[in-house]
């Protein structure tokens, strides 16, 4: 330890002890009140720390460094821990913390180096040997969990101080290492570099993972009421032990605050409540004009109950009576259905007719897994990931409408096709961003496209000779690397299959139901002379409850939004039940029916005319500022002619692109798409609508690497009017 962290660690001590003759001169108010009743506190705990670290050192064990000596230097950390305190004897007790602490902190020396082979960044850009200002830079991350055991004494009731010791285990410990020309300004070392030296993420090499402080500290209690407490603290931790084999510790000056919570031993309270009960019987009775009272039964009862510390006797007298009441007849009912369209048009005595429509949607397969900037881990990517237990119930039927909720299942859609096309393999060319860490780094390229063979072999059973792997910095056809967003979409792997079967588009099929009228208005009429104490409202159809209403008030008119709730399923009449009960509690009830008639897809092709069948596709995905189709996109194109579109289907193209460009770009752009699509399709001009949106339209988020992929996409909506059956 230098002479200058001994006089930094005398300084602190001497001055906490003064702060402690202080407090003990001027407070003299007790602020706690004392007695055998408590038991403990307990509470949480929050500090910011002054960490100390006291270094003399060159190098960490191992580890190639050039600077002459590390010194000490100050940082800031933080500490987040739970306390239990317990009082031995009226001022003196022992508190015991766990502790989550970081004691994170940059060493910094400055050096002169001369005969340096160097380079100029400007021009005539000479190498040439000369003098050089650097920093030696250690930055160590050191998270630790710790133990806190102290013994405390109370000044003044309100005033506490702490001596004990801390036993901690750090649970991260890593360091960062560079050093860096910080002058002349316009020079390089000949690597065209400014830094050498330089590490990353490793960890700190012979590091003693256990360490010992000793402690001493002081708190002032706040009273908050309820016995809680704020404690404003001050704690200071002496080093034992060397964070590693050199000569390095670290001490740390914490300044916070705890809430202090106390716990009682529980004393018994006696209370004693009465409680009355009255009951009244309602009678019917044809003999009386007015209504009569009389009291049938009475009797007392008696009963414990324990909350807390606290017992409560309850006598209870409970007194039933009998009202008799002049007979009156129950409520009177009647319900009014009616048909109600969109646009508030009334269809008088409604015939609800349920139709079937038919939808189709395909979803493009976007062949790329995209990787956070530096990692090659599987899990940090957008990847859905399964165990080899869950693959046996994974299915594209099962598949939610939406590309993004697609995308996340790209693997394991991948892996269920080559486990179907045993002859088909595929081919993933692993990519970086060619920029900083990853420039030129084909190391990690190589595992990115490991880890996605990886997942595909252990968990789908792909034989591996199935699945061949290419490293290279950018991808074939790179997204602008000047960006960021572009630099986020190049850090990827690409999926290319010799089975066109593997990549093909996911199709998913469904019948939505309409309902016409989409909405019944229902208006009760109730009527009653003594009041209402309330009524149901039920639609049912086979004994199934469909919708139901109720109150207490007699409501103006109620809507029954069909397609917002369960929409009838058979032909069989809609049965609705009114019901009342006066405050007497006589009841009443009538039911009415609505007529159904489904119209099934069945149905509609034998005998309805002008019914219309609507498929959606997003299936052409193009590279960034890219156009052009290619032969497989043609290929979707011409399937999608010949099975989906009739001579008289309307098609509507719709363009979009990505956040990247300008939006007349990016207009510009997607009508190209459009006009390349409509090419293709070879359609009746007639029947054919171009609509680009370009960037305006965001249709994905744009924030995600893949939300800005899929973005770059042409949607064909098919409008087709299914022929009568003649």
């Amino acid at each position: 330890m230098d002479y200058l962290a001994l006089r930094i660690n005398t300084k602190i001590s001497i001055s906490m002890i003064f702060f402690v003759l202080t407090f003990c001169q001027f407070l003299s108010k007790e602020v706690i009140a004392k007695g055998d009743s408590l038991l403990f506190h307990f509470g949480p705990f929050a500090s910011y720390n002054l960490n100390i670290h006291i270094a003399d050192f060159n190098k960490l064990p191992g580890v190639p460094n050039c600077c002459p000596r590390f010194r000490t230097s100050f940082g800031s950390g933080y500490t987040l821990g739970a306390f239990i305190d317990f009082p031995l004897k009226e001022e003196l007790g022992i508190d015991l913390r766990l502790a989550f602490s970081d004691f994170s902190n940059n060493l910094t020396e400055e050096e002169n180096i001369g005969n340096v082979r160097l380079k100029q960044t400007t021009p005539p850009f000479d190498t040439y040997t000369g003098n050089i200002t650097v920093e030696h830079l250690i930055k160590a991350k050191l998270l630790s969990i710790g133990l806190e055991p102290s013994i405390y004494f109370t000044f003044f009731g309100n005033l506490r101080s702490y001596l004990g010791f801390k036993l901690a285990y750090f649970l991260t410990s890593q360091f960062d290492q560079r050093e860096k020309i910080i002058s002349p300004e316009n020079v390089v070392f000949t690597d065209d570099r400014i830094i050498r030296n330089d590490i990353y993420n490793q960890d700190i090499p012979e590091i003693n993972k256990f360490q010992v402080f000793g402690l001493l500290g002081i708190s002032f209690d706040f009273p908050l009421g309820s016995g809680l407490m704020l404690a404003p603290e001050l704690r200071y931790y002496l080093p034992f032990t060397k964070v590693t084999s050199v000569d390095w510790r670290i001490a740390s000056l914490n300044i916070g605050a705890s809430f202090r919570l106390p716990v009682y031993k529980e004393k018994i309270e006696l209370r004693y409540d009465t409680l009355y009960v009255r009951d009244t019987v309602s009678v019917f009775d044809n003999k009386i004009l007015v209504p009569e009272f009389s009291m049938i039964d009475f009797k007392i009862t008696k009963s414990t109950a324990k909350k807390g510390r606290i017992v409560t006797i309850t006598t209870k007298y409970s007194e039933k009576y009998e009202k008799k009441i002049p007979k009156i007849d129950p409520p009177a009912l009647d319900l009014k259905i009616l048909g109600m369209k969109m646009n508030k048009e009334i269809i008088p005595e409604p015939l609800m007719e349920i139709e079937e429509i038919e939808t189709t949607e395909e979803y493009p397969l976007l062949p790329y897994v995209y990787f956070k900037r530096g990692k090659s881990d599987l899990n940090n990517t957008s990847m859905r990931l399964f165990s080899k237990f869950d693959i046996s119930d994974f299915s594209e039927k099962n598949l939610k409408w939406d590309a993004i909720e697609i995308y996340k299942d790209l693997l394991n859609i991948i892996g269920k096709r080559l486990t179907t096309y045993k002859n088909a393999n595929i081919l993933l060319k692993g990519c970086n961003n060619n920029i900083n860490e990853e420039e030129n780094n084909l190391e990690l390229s190589q595992n990115r496209a490991e880890a996605v063979k990886d997942y595909l072999v252990k968990i789908w059973q792909i034989n591996p000779d199935r699945i061949k792997i290419e490293a290279r910095n950018l991808p074939e056809i790179p997204t602008n690397n000047l960006i960021e967003d572009g630099q986020e979409e190049n850090q990827r792997v690409e999926i290319s299959a010799s089975d066109k079967s593997i990549l093909q588009t996911v199709k998913l099929d469904e019948i939505i139901r309409k309902s016409n009228p989409p909405i019944i208005a229902l208006i009760p009429s109730i009527y009653t002379k003594i009041g209402l104490k309330g009524w149901d409202i039920i639609a049912e159809q086979d004994n199934s409850k469909l919708i139901s209403f109720n109150g207490s008030a007699v409501p103006d008119t109620l809507l029954w939004d069909l397609e917002s709730n369960i929409i009838p399923r058979f032909e069989t009449p809609i049965k609705i039940n009114l019901s009342a009960e006066d405050i007497l509690g006589q009841k009443n009830s009538i039911e009415k029916n609505i007529d159904i008639r489904q119209k099934t897809i069945k149905i509609k092709r034998e005998i309805i005319k002008n019914d219309t069948i609507f498929n959606k596709f997003s299936l052409i995905l193009f590279e960034f500022d890219k156009f052009e189709l290619n032969e497989a996109q043609i290929d979707i194109i011409k399937s999608i002619k010949q099975n989906f579109i009739k001579p008289n289907s309307i098609v509507r193209i719709k363009g979009y692109a990505d956040r990247i460009g300008t939006s007349e770009y990016n207009k510009e752009l997607s009508r190209k798409r459009c006009e390349q699509v409509a090419k293709a399709l070879n359609h009746n001009p007639n029947l054919v609508r171009i609509e680009p949106y370009g960037s305006d339209t965001l249709i994905f988020n744009n924030n995600l690497p893949f939300g800005r992929s899929y973005s770059r996409t042409v949607q064909i909506w098919i409008e087709t009017p299914v022929e009568s059956k003649k």
